[in-house]
């Protein structure tokens, strides 16, 4: 165990292996899959069993934030993707909302060059972000103010009545199955994007119409989840749509060996993937699609997530 510098409380000691997107949300999707496996978008020919991990926190940290993730599994989660309608949530959800946020935003800053796109300004927001997330987390601000967390509850779509919207055949599986996480940049608007399988969690680092979101806010202390009109800016339909898109761009670039093997595996296991949730959400693709959902049935996980 690595010895090193906690992200979270700043304190010298052995840092745990900690993932970027909790561990259960994998399990999940390759128990769910039919075949028991994970492909990543950014390494499409590799089979894998988990997520990305990094040595960033120290123990104590540690197990603050696994125990927001196992109140949002067991009490949230898995409740909402076993259908049930009426789900309510206490003080437990916007804490893993933020730590979700704050874990995705660290990622980006210390592996990615998102520095670059943004003006001095901007980025000043960012840091900002990171400081009063990192303080709600330990316990040093009540609220983290206008940093605060969107939850959308996402489920599969039977028709869309937007014009010149070009949907991607793969839009179900991606709203119902895949993993993702980016950063969110325009003028206008600055997000850390987490996309769960059922949910997508935005970190809010500014936004000039925080109105549009609506229903979706995460509450302090108790809220929710249940059906209802939920409001979303257009533009992140778009953002989503594009996100479903590329992710499968990335995996048409899946090799013939990989595709054999994993044609292989569908077919050896063809009685756990029907009726699996991987073929419930690849049904509501040719639904919608036709033909056009055939072409890419097997990514897992999302086109810009390492995590």
């Amino acid at each position: 165990m690595p010895v090193g510098h906690c992200r979270l409380c700043d304190t010298e000691g052995n840092l745990q292996l900690s993932h970027v997107v909790p561990a259960f949300l994998f399990r999940w999707v390759r128990k769910t899959s039919g075949d028991g496996f994970l492909r990543m978008g950014t390494a499409i020919n590799q089979r894998v069993q988990d997520g990305s991990k990094r040595h960033w926190l120290c123990a104590a940290c540690e197990g603050l934030l696994s125990r927001y993730e196992t109140a949002f599994a067991e009490k949230l989660f898995y409740p909402y993707v076993n259908n049930t309608l009426h789900i309510s949530y206490e003080d437990w959800l916007l804490p893993f909302c933020v730590s979700l946020s704050w874990r995705v935003l660290r990622f980006h800053k210390e592996e990615t060059d998102i520095k670059q796109h943004y003006s001095s300004e901007s980025w000043q927001r960012v840091e900002e972000a990171d400081a009063v997330w990192k303080n709600f987390l330990l316990g040093k601000a009540v609220h983290p103010g206008r940093f605060y967390q969107f939850l959308i509850p996402l489920g599969s779509i039977g028709s869309v009545s937007i014009p010149h919207l070009d949907l991607s055949p793969n839009l179900n599986r991606y709203l119902l199955r895949t993993i993702d996480i980016d950063i969110g940049h325009s003028p206008n608007v600055s997000f850390v994007y987490c996309k769960l399988p059922r949910f997508a969690i935005l970190g809010c680092i500014h936004n000039e119409r925080p109105n549009d979101c609506q229903g979706t806010k995460v509450r302090l202390k108790r809220g929710r989840i249940e059906p209802q009109k939920y409001k979303v800016p257009f533009v992140f339909i778009e953002f989503m749509n594009r996100k479903a898109r590329r992710e499968m761009e990335l995996t048409s670039g899946i090799s013939a060996r990989q595709r054999e093997k994993t044609d292989k595996g569908f077919l050896a296991n063809a009685d756990k993937f029907v009726g699996s949730d991987a073929f419930i959400a690849m049904q509501t693709d040719i639904d919608m699609f036709g033909e056009d959902a055939f072409g890419q049935l097997q990514t897992e996980s999302g086109p810009d997530s390492k995590a």
